[in-house]
Parts: C-alpha cells; structure tokens; sequence
C-alpha cells in the first residue's frame, strides 16, 4: 500500500474498542471514516490485515484478528452491518464485561494491555528491555552494526548468566545479524581489505571480555563481565556527544579502534541529546550543566580482571 492510499483510506479511523471472543482470543475493532475504506478492505486487504493481525498477536500474547466498523456505527456489543474481517467472513463475538477484558483505552489514548494469564514472563520467554536513551544515542555512537550485534548478544545474556544456556557460536551470531560473515565478527588482519570486527569494537568500548575454549566445532566462546543493556548501560559523556579532536589532551588516551567513534555527533542530534537530558532530569537527577563538566572519555564501568 503507498502512503497516498494509506492517508486517503485510513486518515481519521480511530481504534473503537477491544473484543474477547473466547478461547483466549481477542478482535481489534477500528472505526473506519468511510466506506471507501471499508470497500478498499474486503476487495483488496486481506494480506495487509493478516499482517496486522499477526504483530497484534505477537505484542499482545494471544490470539488476534482485527475488525473494521464504518463511522458512526455502534461496533462490537452486536454484530454491526459493515464489520469485516481479513477472511472476508463476519466476525462473532461475546458481549464482554469489565471482569473479562482490561482497559484498552484510558483518557482517550489507545493502549494495548497485556494479561498475566497469556503473557510469557518477561526476558525468559518474551523480550529484552531497551532503553530509549540506547536507542536514540548510544546506536548512533557505536554505529547500527556493532549496536545490532549488542543488542543480540544481550537476548542471549540472561539464559547464560542463569546458566540456562551457554553463548551461541559466531556463525549462529552472524547469523543473526544476517550478513552471514564470521569475519565480520572477528575482524580481517590480513590482505586488502583488512577491517577491525564487531567484537574487537565492543570489547574496546568496555562491555565485555572475550575469550575462547577449545579448537574447531567445539570451541566455546565467552564473553565475561557482560554489560547488561538494561541494568548498566550508561550515559555517554560530552567526548562522546561532541567528539575528540587531534591535539585534545584526550585523543592521546583513546585507543586507535575508538578513535572513528568519538568523531561526534552532527549538530542536530547533539541538540536532541541536550533536549533529552533537560526532559529526564528529573527522573535521573542530571543536570545538563553537571554533565558538561563530566572530563571521562566514558563512564562504562571499567572490567577487573582477577589473576589466577
């Protein structure tokens, strides 16, 4: 569907109310403006809706479908006329009470609520907690690869610190971050295109320390002291956002595989991260002007390494 359809179609539809049908399922029902649109669904939506359909499903736990109703119609408490649904069938439905299904909209804002009883324990079964300030920030510091990676890695982090499972091979990592190239991982030493690898940055950077056991298809690979993206990731601090130049008493300090990181942010999202501290300070306690006077290259807690 192109942009110009979506805002001609779908420009003014409002989410009406959530329906449980039973058996642990529940119908989405969306006011639509006209019946343009609701024409434009049953001849042509059914892929579009199975895809809606389906991220409903994923973010909410269990089983949904989604419905549409024309302006101005009641929706769900009685089958309305022009409801329909991606199979191109009516919908049935149950006339729920307040006991069966929580508040899905609250002061007019529309929000999916999940129940504890179809709901996967988080971090177990379910999701990795990000910060916002991860996202915004420290993905463009890293850059999108070595971010992506980290993120990844920490999907796996909590089985292999509750000793659930150990850590997944580079290939399977690799994998994951679909370039399917291991040495993108470890880095080329050698030949014309010589490249420092994802983990070399990270490891740089302070979130973990890599090590490996045994040889070939066996060989375990181990990333201790594991920075917890949820728990330990830090603010970055003013050498971070602004950069550090040659001739900055910094620079000397900075190893070489750092050196591109700490280029700086365009002007643009420098602003973005002021805005960001002023809009949390009271959350966090930071003040802008205290940050400032931050002089660490960074504040990612540095790894002790105990002697055997």
């Amino acid at each position: 569907m192109t942009k110009s359809t979506f805002d001609k179609l779908f420009t003014g539809s409002t989410p009406l109310k959530i329906v449980d049908t039973g058996a642990g399922k529940a119908t989405f029902v969306v006011r639509l403006a006209d019946a343009a649109a609701i024409e434009w669904v049953n001849a042509r939506g059914g892929a579009w809706v199975n895809t809606a359909n389906s991220i409903l499903s994923d973010l909410c736990g269990r089983n949904t479908a989604v419905s549409f109703v024309l302006n101005g119609q009641a929706g769900p408490t009685s089958e309305p006329a022009a409801v329909v649904k991606a199979n191109g069938s009516r919908p049935t439905h149950s006339t729920p009470t307040r006991s069966e299904i929580p508040q899905f909209i609250e002061d007019g804002e529309f929000r999916i609520i999940r129940r504890a009883d179809n709901y996967p324990k988080a971090r177990t079964a379910g999701f990795v907690a990000v910060p916002h300030y991860a996202i915004q920030f420290w993905r463009p510091f890293l850059g999108a690869l070595p971010f992506d990676l980290y993120m990844i890695m920490n999907s796996y982090w909590y089985s292999v610190s509750h000793g659930q499972e150990e850590w997944p091979s580079l290939s399977e990592l690799s994998m994951c971050l679909a370039i399917g190239d291991r040495a993108t991982l470890t880095g080329r030493e050698r030949g014309s295109d010589k490249q420092t690898g994802l983990l070399q940055i990270l490891e740089a950077v302070g979130f973990f320390v890599y090590r490996s056991e045994g040889r070939g298809r066996g060989t375990k690979h181990i990333f201790d002291a594991f920075l917890d993206i949820d728990d330990q990731l830090p603010i970055l601090t003013p050498a971070q956002v602004y950069g550090v130049r040659p001739g900055n008493p910094l620079y000397a300090e900075l190893p070489e595989i750092l050196r591109p990181l700490y280029r700086g942010f365009p002007p643009q999202l420098q602003r973005a991260h002021e805005r960001f501290l002023k809009r949390w300070k009271q959350k966090t306690g930071i003040d802008v002007d205290e940050w400032m006077s931050i002089q660490d290259l960074t504040l990612v807690p540095p790894v002790v390494v105990e002697q055997a």
